[in-house]
């Protein structure tokens, strides 16, 4: 159920949200000499394989911008291509070992960062992290 009253302070939150995301990204790529922005949001997605095109439709960009964005992460041995399958004509994005443990070390130092910039205590912070993970 919609509730018309609640609706501009949802958006309102929502822009919040995205603009603390924003910055807490920004401050954990400070910390990472080796990668942008595009390449923590594209390794911290990949929790398991996803196709290509499915990346692209998480992360909002063009496939057109996403081949470079992966080509990177190749070269730097934190994700492989492999092709389904079922579908030889689909690739898919697979974390490696380097970039599992890269994953799991962005994802701590990025709740980290979330929890001391938004001022929430650890339990609170978890469980919007949680929210925000887990459509």
């Amino acid at each position: 159920m919609v509730y018309e009253d609640d609706f501009p302070s949802s958006i309102a939150l929502l822009a919040h949200f995205k603009k603390l995301t924003n910055h807490v990204l920004a401050e954990v790529a400070e910390h990472c000499d080796d990668l942008t922005i595009n390449q923590i949001q594209l390794i911290t997605i990949l929790g398991a394989p996803m196709t290509m095109k499915s990346i692209s439709e998480a992360l909002s960009i063009k496939p057109s911008n996403l081949t470079p964005l992966v080509q990177s992460c190749v070269a730097n041995n934190w994700l492989e291509k492999k092709k389904l399958e079922a579908d030889q004509r689909v690739i898919s994005a697979v974390l490696t070992p380097e970039g599992r443990e890269l994953r799991h070390q962005l994802i701590s130092r990025f709740a980290e960062t979330f929890r001391t910039i938004s001022g929430l205590s650890e339990n609170q912070a978890t469980h919007i992290l949680k929210l925000a993970t887990n459509p």
